[in-house]
């Protein structure tokens, strides 16, 4: 009889993991309750309404259903009906302590734990506030809402990877809005082996002169993908994942600029090697212009 409970209530689990597991996967995890913080955001990275003119193309712009476009490592992103526009809200069940652990006794496991929550959440929504100040130009980002507010006063309608739909009030969410880019570097190889030379060398320079343009602002990606993190917005190369950001006085000095520089173009540089020298040494003289032309740090 023991032995009979037991096997039904294991039988039960496995159902109900196996059920779980299907609904995150047709929903790419999202849920609504997902993206409602429930830890203060610190007042000094409060952003302020936007100016007039910029509400007013916000307004008409979050008039319109957003679906399900993606998911990263700290957001979800909602595409707007005309395809002009990508929301991005943060995934907060990733950077926040779980309701039922504040129930666990005191242990330095759980305390260690929870400094890490924080410490990603402030990692994360810092990134952000640090593209909105210094890099919107070269992210495409248009707004970032870090706060509550009640100037909104404005629902908007999100529809998930099932097509469901969600009505979210703004003021209740933290949020960004950035322009919808196209992937340019997802065929980045075919680009450099079968472009014109001229394209590719084209290639070469806007990816180098974006980064080292990004490193003189001493502002530094942790994240060193190419193909998944960059997009064109009207002929420009922007920067679509802008969660690892992080001010770097270091960027200054000459070396340290040129390792940020060769970090984060390692595939660029791989494919290189292996399929066109004549690119390699292009890629090469670029990136000793670009480190002399940077002054070194006096010490």
């Amino acid at each position: 009889m023991i032995r009979s409970f037991w096997l039904r209530l294991l039988l039960l689990l496995a159902v109900f993991y196996t059920v779980e597991r299907f609904c995150h996967q047709q929903t790419k995890g999202f849920r609504v309750d997902n993206i409602y913080s429930n830890t203060p955001i610190p007042s000094e990275w409060t952003t302020a309404p936007p100016d007039p003119l910029l509400e007013q193309d916000l307004r008409k712009v979050f008039s319109q259903p957003f679906t399900f476009l993606g998911d990263g490592g700290q957001s979800y992103s909602f595409l707007s009906q005309d395809g002009t526009t990508v929301l991005k809200f943060f995934k907060y069940h990733h950077m926040r302590v779980p309701g039922i652990f504040h129930l666990l006794p005191f242990s330095s496991w759980k305390t260690s734990y929870e400094e890490r929550c924080k410490e990603r959440l402030n990692r994360t929504l810092y990134s952000y506030l640090l593209a909105y100040k210094e890099l919107q130009q070269e992210t495409g980002l248009i707004y970032l809402h870090l706060n509550r507010s009640s100037f909104w006063n404005q629902s908007i309608q999100l529809i998930d990877n099932i097509g469901i739909a969600h009505k979210i009030p703004l003021d209740q969410v933290e949020f960004a809005v950035q322009k919808k880019a196209e992937l340019s570097l997802k065929d980045l190889k075919r680009t450099l082996l079968h472009a014109p030379r001229e394209k590719s060398e084209q290639l070469i320079q806007d990816i180098l002169f974006f980064i080292h343009s990004r490193a003189q602002k001493e502002i530094k990606d942790h994240d060193t993908g190419l193909k998944r993190n960059f997009g064109v917005v009207e002929g420009k190369l922007v920067q679509i994942d802008i969660g690892s950001f992080s001010h770097e006085p270091s960027l200054k000095n000459k070396k340290v600029m040129e390792e940020e520089l060769r970090k984060k173009t390692k595939r660029l540089a791989r494919i290189l090697t292996k399929k066109s020298p004549d690119l390699l040494a292009y890629y090469e003289n670029l990136i000793e212009k670009l480190s002399n032309a940077h002054d070194p740090d006096p010490s």
